[in-house]
């Protein structure tokens, strides 16, 4: 009995076996490929995902900072600096991290500083302005990630003895 007759024979008894064997195996490869795709999309490598929405919040004492754990490469990212305010205090200086200024691509500050100054090792001191009576100045950065990888990062609330944040982002290629 040639191949072909035992396959024919398959075939009229209703099971080939080959056939099914090569059916199964190509389903499930489809099946984990595209669980690979979901999970991948949720995590943000295929573009925007849940996983891009989430965000985090950092605090100590005086100061918050919310935050996108997981960022792409090149797209435009956000955080927000939430700090508090002493009565009759009338700016509020944030020191903010090299590599929050470089790595995180620093576009944007909103309100804009009154004054910008370097600080010690390239750290970048924004002096902003604070309404009369207010208890709270929330600060926007908008950057856009320069590399992919981790980035650590700190925020500090006045001079060199400030609280201090420290938060990291992964930035997707």
């Amino acid at each position: 009995m040639s191949a072909s007759d035992k396959m024919a024979a398959e075939l009229d008894t209703g099971f080939y076996p080959e056939f099914e064997r090569k059916w199964r195996l190509g389903a499930w490869t489809v099946r984990i490929l595209m669980a690979a795709i979901i999970a991948a999309t949720m995590v943000g490598l295929l573009g925007g995902g849940p996983v891009s929405l989430l965000t985090f919040k950092v605090n100590n004492g005086p100061m918050t900072v919310e935050y996108a754990p997981i960022v792409r490469f090149g797209t435009p990212t956000g955080l927000v600096i939430d700090a508090n305010v002493a009565d009759g205090q009338n700016e509020v200086v944030v020191t903010l991290q090299k590599s929050l200024v470089e790595q995180f691509g620093l576009q944007s500050v909103f309100p804009q500083p009154k004054e910008w100054r370097t600080g010690t090792a390239g750290d970048v001191e924004l002096v902003l302005a604070v309404q009369p009576g207010a208890k709270r100045a929330v600060i926007r950065l908008g950057g856009m990630p320069a590399g992919a990888g981790p980035i650590g990062m700190w925020a500090r609330l006045g001079g060199e003895d400030g609280a201090e944040v420290r938060w990291s982002q992964f930035v997707l290629p």
